[in-house]
């Protein structure tokens, strides 16, 4: 093997931006039907369940009744989604569930139901967080629909993951395990005040606390009257402030002491007060910061969800949501977002109805019997008002229950048949709230839609990332790193595939960085077609935001990449696929590359993902094989042309095939020469053998062992085909195979 062979495929060329005409225009497919969304048009998901709770399917646009502001609309649009039982599963491969290339073209085929998990890790304490990762853990492997496309994320950014159930469903499992409760237990803190608690005492509590003559169940508080006159408190009043109840605990556990003899010189109770106001107040801070941190996560992954097609919901898995009367603002815009994108926001309950946020396992005394009644009222009604008040006006559902997976369930449920209801408003855009009430015209039906609209223009998704970045400015640091990059950015929060500028992605492992990791050299190719081109003095141009995510699945570890990029065209760069290459270094283990391109003349976005494992960097393994059938030219005279790779698997019958591959971490590297690996290749065609090589001696100058191979047209037919490579590395005592398919067009 020449030297210049060896720089076939040289590790500089991933860091180089390609951009070409990659092929002849492509023929295009029709573009599917879409719903009217005309900028005024106004489009509501509706569920109507029966009285036992299961969807009402047959209904026709004549059965429901349309109100805007108490108005009757017109229904200028109806459609019915209604989806039939899953059908039974077949065997399937690994390249199967993880084809080596991705695409977003947009398809006519049926989408299932999308749901995005968002689980408040930073509120959850750890025996919270174990109960709930097993309900999710157990419906995700048993009872989620194959159909449906999943994101799980968390709060803390820990934790991001996107994927269809049918080819995914492993990996989110995988990712849900590796959830962790985030919030401290108050074990052994006598103070303790729940967040419920605090945010009760500090909006609707009295701000001051006067000195008070009477104790809280009647006792004169006279500081003039020594501690041991006092008549000691009784265990079971009933508190007339939550301020007392939560004085009474506390003089129970002994964090203040006025009445004992054995505390000394104890404070009064006006003093035990201000303590209490004092912890409520901190307390209320930490909720009211990560109260912002779940809404601005629910509003980015709504807003990135406009662009989905199908039934969307979003759920919120966290430990109690209470209504904070200061974030009314934020919550207006989740909502808005929410209701932009047709989205519905759930809320399960991570602890169910047995727990309390106001008292545990971790409290030393137990609640008085007087105070229970209260207390449950503030579990069940207040702990989840602000997810209540999401839900309601969303058309989602809140689920108090000891299984988060019950909260699921009803996703799925109300995902198997609804009703898009498309209306006109007659008013103009006046920037005002307009409700919304739907009607159907059965008896003992419940109804559940949207409640209304904001009647302003859709905000882009980017302006909403940097409104959530400004808020974050008075956050602490841990709370700024909590809120991972990643999340900035709608259309990547939210997962899915955003199809609005066609692209194709492949991903190509490549040697070791000598850190641990590997080099993957990341190819995407873009549709021009629908990218808008500019008239500037210098010609025509494009500007695109590229950004490329590389997330771990079992570590937190997210490699990211962001840039603009100017383009410029030639007339014969017009409307064809372009390509960029880009290089990303991953550790060994599944990983995930998502990609974002955004035309900056239109708003226009397109995502696209693709799963990838990498080995062990340092042991024997086989880089991604390459399959191309472009080439540039070759640097050295007399050499073979460098192969371009490609981001596609469907190659014309008119020119050659090539395919590329190379040995890593190879034994013998200190001995130049020495002919120790071997490799060979088996070429099938849907089934048949067409080709069959024995493995053969693969020259090596120490430093790599590359072997080409050309596959002439006039032996692949048109076909479906399978190419199979074996190495032996005799020294290493290693044999690897890799597996490649692709499609010979006529």
């Amino acid at each position: 093997m020449t030297r210049a062979m060896a720089r076939a495929w040289p590790a500089g060329f991933a860091g180089v931006l390609a951009l070409a005409a990659a092929l002849a225009q492509s023929a295009r497919a029709q573009e599917p039907k879409q719903f009217p969304a005309e900028a005024a048009a106004i489009t509501v998901d509706v569920v109507v369940l029966d009285g036992k709770g299961q969807p009402v399917r047959g209904l026709v646009a004549a059965d429901f009744t349309v109100l805007d502001g108490g108005r009757h609309q017109s229904i200028t649009s109806f459609a019915a989604r209604e989806r039939p039982p899953a059908p039974a599963a077949a065997p399937v491969t690994s390249l199967d569930l993880h084809p080596r290339t991705a695409g977003n073209e947009a398809t006519d085929a049926a989408p299932g139901a999308f749901v995005a998990v968002l689980v408040d890790d930073l509120g959850l304490t750890a025996p919270v967080a174990e109960e709930a990762k097993l309900a999710l853990s157990r419906w995700l492997a048993e009872r989620a629909d194959p159909r449906d496309e999943m994101t799980l994320l968390t709060t803390s950014g820990d934790v991001w993951w996107s994927d269809t159930l049918r080819a995914g469903r492993d990996d989110l499992v995988a990712s849900v395990r590796r959830i962790r409760g985030r919030a401290s237990s108050a074990s052994g803190d006598v103070e303790m005040i729940s967040a419920l608690e605090a945010s009760q005492i500090v909006n609707f509590e009295p701000h001051s606390i006067g000195d008070e003559e009477y104790s809280p169940t009647g006792e004169r508080n006279d500081p003039g009257i020594p501690p041991f006159l006092v008549k000691p408190e009784p265990r079971n009043p009933s508190a007339s402030s939550l301020v007392e109840r939560v004085a009474k605990r506390w003089l129970d556990s002994g964090a203040c002491c006025w009445c004992s003899t054995s505390c000394g010189d104890c404070p009064p109770l006006t003093r035990c007060k201000a303590r209490i106001q004092m912890k409520a107040n901190d307390v209320y801070g930490g909720w009211h910061r990560r109260a912002e941190i779940v809404l601005g996560a629910l509003e980015r992954v709504s807003a990135g969800l406009a662009g989905m097609r199908g039934r969307k919901a979003v759920v919120l898995v966290a430990d109690g949501f209470p209504r904070d009367p200061l974030l009314d603002e934020r919550y207006r815009r989740v909502v808005d977002a929410a209701q932009r994108s047709n989205t519905a926001v759930y809320f399960a309950s991570a602890r169910g109805p047995g727990g309390s946020l106001g008292f545990g396992i971790e409290q030393r005394t137990a609640e008085r019997s007087g105070d229970l009644g209260r207390m449950g009222v503030e579990e069940h009604t207040l702990s989840i008002g602000g997810a209540e008040h999401l839900a309601d006006a969303t058309g989602g559902v809140v689920t108090v229950s000891n299984d988060v997976a019950a909260g699921l369930e009803r996703v799925s449920t109300d995902a198997s048949a609804y009703y898009l209801l498309g209306f006109q408003p007659a008013a103009a855009l006046d920037g005002k709230w307009h409700d919304v009430t739907v009607k159907v015209a059965r008896k003992d039906v419940t109804v559940r839609a949207r409640r209304g609209y904001l009647a302003t223009s859709a905000v882009a998704p980017a302006k909403v990332a940097r409104a959530a970045d400004a808020e974050r400015k008075g956050a602490s640091e841990k709370e700024k790193k909590a809120a991972a990059e990643f999340l900035s950015s709608p259309e990547l929060a939210s997962g899915g595939t955003h199809g609005a500028i066609p692209m194709r992605l492949a991903s190509y492992i490549q040697g070791p960085d000598g850190a641990g990791a590997a080099r993957v050299l990341v190819v995407l190719e873009v549709d021009g077609a629908h990218v808008k081109a500019r008239s500037t003095p210098e010609g025509r141009s494009a500007t695109l935001a590229l950004t490329v995510l590389a997330v771990a699945r079992d570590r937190n570890r997210v490699a990211p990449l962001a840039q603009s990029i100017d383009v410029k065209l030639a007339d014969k760069d017009l409307g064809v696929w372009w390509a960029l290459f880009r290089e990303v270094r991953l550790p060994p283990g599944v990983s995930q590359i998502r990609v974002l391109v955004r035309d900056k003349a239109t708003g226009a976005v397109g995502t696209i993902a693709q799963r990838i494992d990498v080995p062990d960097v340092d042991a024997p393994y086989l880089g991604t094989p390459l399959i191309t059938d472009r080439t540039q030219p070759s640097p050295e005279k007399d050499e073979p042309p460098r192969l371009v790779p490609s981001a596609g698997r469907r190659f014309a019958r008119d020119r050659p095939l090539y395919c590329q591959f190379e040995l890593f971490s190879f034994g013998g590297r200190s001995m130049p020469g020495v002919p120790q690996v071997t490799g060979g290749y088996t070429l099938e065609r849907e089934g048949d053998v067409v080709a069959e090589v024995p493995p053969t001696p693969i020259a090596t100058d120490a430093h790599r062992v590359v072997r080409r191979l050309v596959l002439p047209p006039e032996q692949l037919e048109p076909g479906l085909y399978d190419l199979t490579v074996t190495v032996e590395d005799a020294l290493a005592q290693r044999t690897l195979t890799a597996r490649e398919s692709f499609l010979i067009a006529p």
